[in-house]
């Protein structure tokens, strides 16, 4: 949560005074207004809870996957029938606006995370196939 309050003393920067600072500054040039942000509530990575910390672990191994797969489909040397997915993929994402990328729909629509985090069940359509995952997952540190 941050608090938006104008700010006429340092309309000439733009950005952070250091590096320390949870104040942001930007300006609009188009209006010559400048705007300080302050943060209130900073995230202190310290005080992750075991939930905060398995849902990281589950991103973490869906991005994984999902990478895969997609490095698989897209690659020069793939065969006929990545060719083929990689085709059907592109089509479906054309088709729609709300995702930009293909890897954001994939991530979105089209894949889950088996309970285990070892493996990323990816459905395109009627293709159905399973990614293996190896990763070393972040563990509780109190």
């Amino acid at each position: 949560m941050a608090k938006v309050t104008p700010s006429w003393t340092a309309s000439a920067m733009s950005g952070r005074p250091d590096k320390t600072s949870r104040t942001y500054i930007r300006r609009n040039r188009r209006i010559g207004k400048a705007y300080a942000v302050t943060l209130r509530n900073p995230h202190t990575y310290e005080k992750q809870g075991a939930g905060e910390i398995a849902g990281q672990n589950r991103f973490h191994a869906h991005v994984i996957g999902v990478n895969a797969f997609y490095r698989r489909i897209r690659a020069d040397d793939a065969s006929p029938e990545d060719r083929a997915l990689f085709e059907k993929l592109t089509r479906t994402l054309d088709r729609q606006q709300l995702y930009a990328t293909m890897r954001g729909y994939l991530m979105a629509k089209c894949s889950q995370v088996s309970d285990d985090l070892t493996k990323v069940i990816i459905t395109v359509g009627k293709h159905v196939e399973e990614i293996p995952v190896t990763f070393t997952p972040r563990e509780l540190n109190h």
